[in-house]
């Protein structure tokens, strides 16, 4: 009987000494949509996005944009900027017509040294800046969707070290009751 208390000790300390799970931060968005049914084609304007954003990265981010519109051109992008850090130029390769790539996707990294310090406020800001030659195309319904995503570091389990000291207290005021009632 005794080894199966020290066991069960056992087991409880191991379950109770490891931190919590790490897990992932994602975020996406449809940040704009340009209903242009009956509309002539006008230029886009600049979009910004904010949101709350977990400080406690542990991996690069994925940014990823998929675009809807008419960036079809050399003179056709979309530059993106995360709390003014420069993400790049999207969508810079001519990539069809609307009608021939209605949905084009590009993806960009955010090492973490360059994460870190844009997440540490607990808010993320992007700016979306297209060309003025960019267009949203008389009848057809153009948008820009947007995710991020990046890992959130393991939190350990302050609680837990108290629940083994509690635990372990318990078992040794059961195991004296037991031999004072023997």
């Amino acid at each position: 009987m005794k080894l199966k208390y020290l066991f069960t000790a056992l087991i409880l300390s191991c379950g109770l000494s490891t931190g919590a799970m790490a897990t992932t931060f994602n975020f996406s968005t449809t940040v704009a949509t340009w209903p242009d049914a009956t509309n002539p084609s006008a230029d886009l304007e600049d979009l910004t996005i904010a949101f709350a954003a977990t400080p406690d990265a542990s991996s690069d981010a994925t940014v990823s944009l998929t675009v809807v519109g008419d960036f079809n051109g050399s003179n056709e992008f979309l530059d993106v900027f995360a709390d003014g850090f420069n993400l790049g130029r999207f969508f810079e390769t001519p990539t069809g017509s609307i009608l021939v790539a209605p949905g084009v996707t590009e993806t960009a990294t955010i090492a973490l040294a360059d994460l870190l310090p844009l997440i540490s406020d607990g808010l993320l800001s992007f700016l979306f800046s297209p060309t003025q030659a960019q267009q949203a195309p008389q009848g057809v319904n153009a948008s820009l969707e947007f995710s991020i995503s990046y890992d959130i570091a393991v939190i350990p389990l302050p609680a837990g070290g108290l629940l083994l000291v509690a635990g372990l207290g318990g078992l040794a005021a059961l195991g004296r009751r037991k031999r004072r009632a023997a």
